[in-house]
C-alpha cells in the first residue's frame, strides 16, 4: 500500500518522459505546485527582522536585542542604536506628504526613470526568455537534453552577468553599466528584427 507521502507528491516512473505527468496526461510536473509550496512557505520563518525594521514597527527592545545578536553579545552597540533610533525618526517626519511630493517637479524624472526602466525591460522580452525557455527552446526543434542544456546555459549565463555586474558597478558606477547595457540591449534587439538581418 503506497505510503501517505507518495500518495499527496507523485512522483514520475522512471519508464516516462520527463516531461510527462505520473498520470500520463502529459501535464508537466510544474503543475505540481503542492509538491514545491511547503518550503517556499517555511523559509521565510527563518529570516530574522533587521533592527531598523523592528525600530519602524515601534519594538526598541527587539531592535536593539536583534542588533546585538548581530554584533556578538560582547559589543556596544548604543552608539549604532541611537543613529537607528534617530535615522527612525528622520524617516518618520519625511513619511508625511511622500507620495505628493513624489509627482512634484524636483522628483518627477526620478520617477519617469523608474517607472520606464523595468516597462521597456518588458519590452525586451527577457522575462518570457527567462521563465519558458524550455518551452521556447522545444518550440524551435530541440530535443529533451538540448532543452535542459540551453536552459543551463541560460541560467548560468544570468548568474555570471549579475555577479560581474556587481563589480563593475562598484569600480565604475551605476550609471556607466546601465548605459552600456542599454546599448547591448538594443544593438542584440536591432540584430534579431528581420528587417535588420542580412540573411536571404
Amino acid at each position: 500500500m503506497p505510503s501517505s507521502s507518495s500518495a499527496s507528491c507523485p512522483r514520475p516512473s522512471p519508464t516516462t518522459s520527463p516531461t510527462a505527468s505520473p498520470a500520463g496526461d502529459g501535464a508537466s510536473p510544474s503543475a505540481w505546485p503542492p509538491c514545491r509550496a511547503p518550503p517556499s512557505s517555511w523559509e521565510p520563518s527563518f529570516v530574522p527582522d533587521t533592527p531598523i525594521s523592528l525600530a519602524m514597527r515601534g519594538r526598541p527592545d527587539g531592535a536593539r536585542a536583534a542588533l546585538q545578536r548581530v554584533r556578538g553579545s560582547g559589543a556596544d552597540v548604543d552608539a549604532e542604536f541611537k543613529d537607528i533610533l534617530r535615522a527612525v525618526d528622520a524617516a518618520r517626519q519625511n513619511d508625511e506628504g511622500a507620495f505628493r511630493r513624489l509627482f512634484s517637479k524636483e522628483y518627477r524624472h526620478y520617477l519617469a526613470i523608474g517607472v520606464a526602466i523595468p516597462v521597456f525591460y518588458e519590452f525586451t522580452g527577457m522575462i518570457v526568455i527567462s521563465v519558458f525557455s524550455p518551452v521556447l527552446f522545444r518550440t524551435v526543434g530541440f530535443s529533451s537534453q538540448r532543452v535542459i542544456l540551453g536552459s543551463v546555459i541560460n541560467s548560468a549565463t544570468n548568474l555570471a552577468s549579475t555577479l560581474l555586474s556587481s563589480v563593475v558597478m562598484d569600480r565604475t558606477g551605476r550609471r556607466f553599466l546601465f548605459i552600456v547595457g542599454g546599448l547591448g540591449m538594443m544593438l542584440c534587439e536591432v540584430s534579431m528584427h528581420p528587417g535588420g538581418s542580412t540573411a536571404s
